[in-house]
């Protein structure tokens, strides 16, 4: 009785805050569209708490966003029209689940390090501050193993080993590489010398007669003093009250669209949104996958882009790119770059990565380290645990510390983590707690009270069973973003918090963060021209915003984007487009099938002259199987005009049964055949590929034999003897 009365109110309320939702947009003159489907039925109680507070949150807003749009949509104008779907839509039920945080010891780590800070004119890390590496005595019994004495333990450093300036021959392997020093005897704690950055800690229990038994292994990462650092803290002073500069934190985690952030980290989405952060409902994505969509905010160029200007061939490092972070470096900011799963690092997979250390702080090495020296226990096929600790915990305890430490400095910190959301969309709902509790600390100790802060992910899932759903079509190209705005700022510049709270309903993308990242140098007193740009602008939300090369009409979020933009006018190609609406069609639809043919030989063709351009790409002995249109399993469409059809077409090849999604537009063209009185008309269909093709489900056990990262996502590796080269399509495409 209490089950059902119980649903009985949650049912009317959802329907009390339709009607008043309709009722608002009736008095105020707004056109009304269909109501939102009603709320699926729960996976859990905690889903639907979750699921009502979301259903809350637009009647809450609609009073103070005028501009808001309809109930059912993110952003509604001419131009752009994104459905808000239901984080717990029907289609999902099956698919969707919570996941217990990770453990990776059942005892507390028996090391720690702690900052003896000085107080002279540099801040925290003055010339007077060290770290001190600590031994928990206490915890010594715990870890000596029955029959065995007394335990002893070791640390040793670890380093990057950077080229020496100017020098002509550089390894093109540097940046995989470390260098591991003597291991010292630790005693109760030890000081680290100034630029020791990273520690490894051995310890090893005794027994009579027997070997001796290795009982921890752990690494700690510390923000170090080093010369470097303390000289452009001497030339960059602390800020002084009423100082209008900001540094910049920003915290990545990879493949989380808005609706599985919503589903699978509440705590953590209801903390920043009670605390007033901003959240970018259409935010949409510019390409595939991580790299082009950090560059974009990094740089603001596309990956063709970057390719001319810095990137020519895989094996060409980075450290000539633009990246922004330069540029803040140059402005006297301590900048930093940390992101966990090497392997697959943003800039090492598949790719040179970077001669130098990139940032004053980069943390590569101590990953490396971590990979090939301690216990990795892996879950989802991605390093969960290194050693005791999670690799989340480690990044997460380091952005920490950084916030705190350079909390009266300037600083640009880049941490970006793969190892808990990359391969699943469920596992991120292991880490809601700890990053509930990582946000709130760091809230309420005011480490940034003067800091612009970005929580964002760079595309949802991109693979899987929720990947081939209508739902998930949505949640690959909508990321979540949400922005924190010091109070200090907000005070000075009302006219910016006025428009990143009209941005919120609108379409914005990552040339838009970018742009927004160079007024806050403009801020700091970098002239508008520091980054590349499509013109100069001289003061925060200016009348005439740069825009980026790759979106000359992308601006800062600092000013209120247009209403009525649409993808063709912030660089976004229509396969990545969330502002079109479609409809079903049936798969067996002569058009639509020959859409799906149409892809199939564009990936055949684009195979062939790849692998013929450069054969190294694969193994000895291997080659990519021809691919055949086993069967279209969706297919979604629009009418441009008479006789024209864009068509969104998941379909499956064989061998391997790999699942691709193509945007194609089919136009109908007319041809003549006899002669005289006899001539008639035929139809035909010419098909056209409308940006990239999408590979939505996994496929790394079977692209193994070859290493060009943009190919592996077509090829099914094979021993059988290679066929013959493909005749050419002329089809476009």
């Amino acid at each position: 009785m209490v089950r059902r009365a119980l649903a009985l109110f949650k049912a009317c309320l959802v329907a009390v805050g339709c009607a008043a939702l309709v009722l608002f947009y009736f008095l105020s003159g707004v056109p009304t569209a269909p109501p939102a489907a009603p709320p699926a039925a729960t996976l859990h109680e905690e889903a639907q708490r979750q699921l009502l507070a979301f259903l809350r949150r637009p009647l809450e807003n609609a009073t103070i966003a005028m501009g808001a749009p309809p109930p059912g949509y993110l952003v509604y104008s001419p131009s752009c029209r994104i459905p808000d779907t239901d984080p717990f839509h029907p289609s999902l039920q099956k698919l969707v689940h919570r996941e217990d945080p990770v453990v990776c010891s059942s005892l507390p780590p028996l090391t720690y390090t702690k900052l003896v800070a000085g107080s002279d004119h540099a801040g925290a890390l003055g010339s007077l501050a060290m770290h001190l590496l600590r031994l928990d005595t206490e915890l010594l019994p715990k870890y000596t193993p029955r029959f065995y004495h007394n335990v002893t333990c070791c640390y040793q450093s670890v380093t990057r080993v950077d080229p020496e300036p100017g020098a002509t021959k550089v390894d093109k392997d540097v940046d995989n590489k470390f260098h591991m020093g003597r291991c010292e005897d630790l005693v109760g704690e030890a000081q680290l010398e100034p630029d020791v950055e990273f520690v490894m800690v051995r310890c090893s229990a005794t027994r009579p007669g027997w070997r001796t038994k290795k009982v921890y292994t752990n690494m700690h990462a510390v923000v170090a003093p080093k010369a470097a650092i303390r000289a452009k803290l001497r030339e960059n002073p602390a800020r002084e009250p009423g100082d209008p500069r900001m540094s910049v934190l920003i915290i990545g985690v990879d493949s989380v669209s808005r609706l599985n952030y919503i589903r699978t980290m509440p705590r953590t989405s209801e903390l920043l949104r009670s605390h007033g952060w901003y959240e970018l409902r259409g935010y949409n994505k510019v390409e595939d996958n991580t790299f082009p969509n950090l560059m974009a905010i990094l740089t603001g160029m596309t990956r063709p882009q970057v390719e001319e200007r810095c990137f020519q061939t895989a094996m060409t490092p980075m450290d000539d790119c633009p990246i922004i972070w330069r540029n803040f470096s140059r402005a006297g900011y301590v900048t930093a770059y940390v992101e966990d799963e090497p392997t697959i690092g943003t800039f090492n997979y598949k790719k040179a990565g970077f001669k130098h250390a990139p940032t004053d702080y980069y943390l590569r090495p101590f990953l490396l380290a971590a990979q090939d020296h301690m216990q990795v226990r892996r879950l989802h096929r991605l390093n969960a645990c290194l050693g005791p600790t999670t690799a989340a915990e480690h990044i997460l305890g380091y952005a920490a510390s950084m916030a705190t430490l350079l909390r009266d400095n300037l600083y640009f910190a880049l941490f970006w983590m793969n190892s808990f959301s990359h391969n699943s969309a469920n596992s991120p709902s292991a880490m809601d707690d700890r990053l509930f509790h990582f946000w709130r600390d760091l809230l309420r100790s005011g480490a940034l009270k003067d800091t612009l802060v970005l929580f964002l992910s760079d595309h949802g899932m991109r693979f899987g069973k929720i990947r081939e759903t209508e739902v998930g079509w949505l949640e690959e190209r909508l990321p979540f973003i949400n922005v924190w705005l010091p109070e200090s700022f907000r005070r000075r510049h009302p006219e910016a918090e006025k428009a990143f709270r009209a941005n919120e309903d609108r379409l914005t993308t990552p040339w838009d963060v970018h742009a927004t990242l160079r007024d806050v140098l403009r801020v700091s007193g970098v002239p508008g021209d520091a980054t590349p740009s499509a013109s100069s602008a001289s003061s925060l939300a200016s009348s005439e915003d740069s825009g980026t090369v790759a979106c000359p009409g992308c601006q800062s979020l600092f000013r209120a984007v247009p209403a009525d933009r649409g993808c063709a006018d912030v660089a976004v190609d229509q396969h990545w487009c969330t502002c079109l609406e479609y409809a079903s069609f049936k798969p067996g639809e002569r058009a639509a099938r020959g859409a799906a043919e149409h892809v199939v030989r564009f990936i055949a063709d684009k195979l062939a002259e790849r692998q013929a351009a450069n054969a190294s790409t694969l193994d000895a002995g291997w080659h990519c199987a021809p691919l055949s249109l086993h069967k279209v399993k969706s297919v979604r469409g629009r009418e441009l005009q008479r006789g024209v059809r864009d068509f969104i077409v998941i379909l499956e090849t064989s061998p391997g049964h790999a699942v691709f999604e193509a945007t194609v537009r089919a136009t109908k063209t007319n041809s003549s055949t006899g002669a005289g009185k006899d001539k008639k008309d035929k139809q035909a269909v010419q098909y056209e590929l409308l940006g990239s093709i999408s590979r939505i489900n996994e496929f790394w056990e079977h692209s193994q034999c070859i290493h060009n990262a943009d190919l592996k996502k077509y090829c099914h590796c094979s021993r059988a003897a290679a066929p013959a080269a493909p005749a050419r399509s002329h089809r476009r495409g």
